[in-house]
């Protein structure tokens, strides 16, 4: 069940993010993938990780970029 709500809050992050069968709302996107990484949600860490690197969402900054990368990947999340 606790992996159920962890996806959750992945996929409804990147539905408000990207506006999709949604209103679009970045900051309520971003709420919920933090609140999915509070969670140890590998794809959350994963994709905060991103919005850091690339610095368009949300203000670039190389440390917290790393401290999620390395989050998702202690959480088991590969990128192939």
């Amino acid at each position: 069940m606790k992996k159920g709500v962890n996806s959750a809050f992945f996929f409804l992050g990147i539905m408000a993010i990207e506006g999709i069968m949604v209103e679009k709302d970045v900051d309520l996107g971003i709420e919920l993938l933090v609140k999915g990484a509070a969670k140890n949600n590998a794809y959350c860490f994963y994709y905060l990780s991103m919005l850091h690197n690339e610095g368009i969402l949300v203000e670039k900054n190389p440390r917290l970029e790393f401290i999620y990368l390395r989050r998702s990947a202690e959480e088991g999340f590969v990128q192939m």
